[in-house]
C-alpha cells in the first residue's frame, strides 16, 4: 500500500471459485479507502494453492510475476496522476492502467514518420525535407545497436542520452544534434497527445546550442576577391551579390529577403541609410548604405535578389569551394563579417548593437568576445613574426 500526507492506494486481490477446485484471480484498486470494482486478472489456480495474495506452488512463478507487474504498473500510473495533479478515484485510476497497457507495444519509428506526416500539412517542402533526413539518423543509430526499431515506452532519459553521445562520437555539429534532440522531444510530446505514451520520459531534457561553437567571419581579403569575381553561373552570382550586400550592411537573411529599396531608404544628411525593423526581432535598426552595397543594388534596379534559405546556404558552400575559401560559409556569416569590420574600424559597441538591431546587447557581446579573440591572435602573430 501507499501512504503519503493521508492519502493511499492499494490493489488487492480476490480469489472467486470457478470450476473443478479452480480459482479466478480478481484485482481490486482501492484509493483513499474507496473500493473500486474488482476486475479479473486472467489468472486462475488450483483454489489450495492461493494464499491470499499470491500462488504457492513450483510453477505458478510466472503467474506471481503477472501479479506482481499489475501491482507495479497501477503503483507507476497513480504516482504519476499524483505528479500531475489529476483526480484520483478507483475508477479513473483503472482507466487510466489500461490505457497504459494497451500502449505497451507502439513503434517509435513509427510514431516519428506519423509526426513527420502531420508536420507535412504545415510546413514547406525543403523544411520537411531536412526533418526526413534528421529521421535517417535515428535509423542509423538503432541499426548500430543492432535493432530495426524500438517500443515508444523504452524511451528514457538515459536512453536519450545514450542517443546524444552516439551523435558527438560520429561528430555531428552541436547545433544539428540540438535540432534533433528538439525533434526528438516533438515526437514523444506527440506520442503523448496522441494516448501512445502515458507520461513524457524527456520532460526538461536540453541541448543548448553552445556559445563556443566556431563562428565563422570574411576575411576583408577574401571580402574583396569575392566582390571582384564575375561568375558564369547567373544564381552563383546573385549569392555573391546579396553575401556582399550582408557583409556591408549586416542585413540577416530574412531582412536581406524583406529588403524594399523605396519602402527602407532613408538619408542622413547626404548619407543613403537602411532603416527598418527586423523581421525576428521587430528592433528598429539603421545602417548606412556605402558605395559597394550601393552598386549592387544599382546592377538589380534597386531589387534585391530573392533566394530561398536552403538554396542560399547550398550555393555559399559552391561559391566557398570554388573560391578556395575553407570555411562554413552561412546565411549568417555577412552579419558576422560586418560587426568584425565595424570594430576593426573602432565603432563602439553600442553603435555596432543598434546598427545589427540586437534586441539586447548581451547578444552583440558574443560578437565583440570573438572579435576582441581574433585581434589578440592577429597581434600575437605580428609579434611572433617579428
Amino acid at each position: 500500500m501507499i501512504k503519503n500526507n493521508s492519502r493511499s492506494m492499494s490493489v488487492q486481490y480476490l480469489a472467486r471459485k470457478a470450476s473443478n477446485g479452480y480459482v479466478t484471480i480478481y484485482a481490486r484498486i482501492e484509493v483513499n479507502g474507496d473500493r473500486g470494482t474488482p476486475f479479473s486478472t486472467g489468472i486462475r489456480c488450483l483454489e489450495k494453492h492461493w494464499n491470499g495474495d499470491m500462488i504457492n506452488h513450483k510453477h505458478a512463478s510466472a503467474d506471481n510475476e503477472e501479479l506482481a507487474i499489475i501491482r507495479n504498473e497501477v503503483k507507476m500510473v497513480y504516482l504519476e496522476m499524483r505528479k500531475f495533479r489529476m483526480s484520483i478515484t478507483p475508477v479513473t485510476l483503472r482507466e487510466r492502467w489500461e490505457k497504459f497497457v494497451e500502449i505497451k507495444s507502439i513503434s517509435l519509428l513509427g510514431v516519428w514518420k506519423e509526426w513527420i506526416k502531420m508536420k507535412g500539412k504545415v510546413l514547406k517542402a525543403n523544411t520537411l525535407y531536412n526533418i526526413e533526413r534528421r529521421c535517417l539518423r535515428f535509423q542509423e543509430f538503432l541499426k548500430e545497436t543492432g535493432a530495426s526499431d524500438m517500443d515508444v515506452n523504452k524511451v528514457t532519459r538515459p536512453w536519450a542520452d545514450t542517443f546524444i553521445n552516439w551523435m558527438r562520437k560520429h561528430k555531428y555539429s552541436v547545433n544539428y544534434i540540438a535540432k534533433l534532440v528538439e525533434e526528438l522531444k516533438a515526437v514523444v510530446a506527440f506520442s503523448v497527445d496522441k494516448g501512445y505514451l502515458y507520461v513524457n520520459p524527456l520532460l526538461g531534457l536540453k541541448y543548448s546550442r553552445t556559445t563556443d561553437a566556431e563562428r565563422v567571419y570574411i576575411s576583408s581579403d577574401e571580402l574583396e576577391a569575392i566582390t571582384k569575381m564575375k561568375f558564369f553561373r547567373k544564381r552563383l552570382q546573385r549569392t555573391a551579390d546579396l553575401l556582399v550586400f550582408s557583409c556591408r550592411t549586416g542585413l540577416s537573411y530574412a531582412d536581406l529577403m524583406d529588403f524594399d529599396y523605396e519602402k527602407h531608404l532613408h538619408y542622413i544628411g547626404n548619407q543613403a541609410c537602411i532603416k527598418k525593423k527586423r523581421v525576428k526581432s521587430k528592433v528598429e535598426f539603421i545602417v548606412p548604405i556605402d558605395s559597394v552595397a550601393m552598386k549592387i543594388l544599382n546592377s538589380y534596379d534597386y531589387k534585391l535578389p530573392k533566394i530561398g534559405n536552403s538554396g542560399y546556404n547550398m550555393n555559399l558552400k559552391i561559391l566557398a569551394e570554388v573560391m578556395g575559401i575553407r570555411k562554413n560559409l552561412t546565411t549568417h556569416v555577412g552579419r558576422r563579417t560586418f560587426s568584425m569590420v565595424q570594430y576593426q574600424q573602432g565603432v563602439r559597441r553600442q553603435t555596432i548593437a543598434r546598427m545589427l538591431g540586437h534586441k539586447s546587447e548581451r547578444t552583440t557581446d558574443t560578437y565583440y568576445l570573438d572579435m576582441l579573440q581574433i585581434s589578440i591572435e592577429a597581434e600575437l602573430d605580428l609579434i611572433l613574426s617579428a
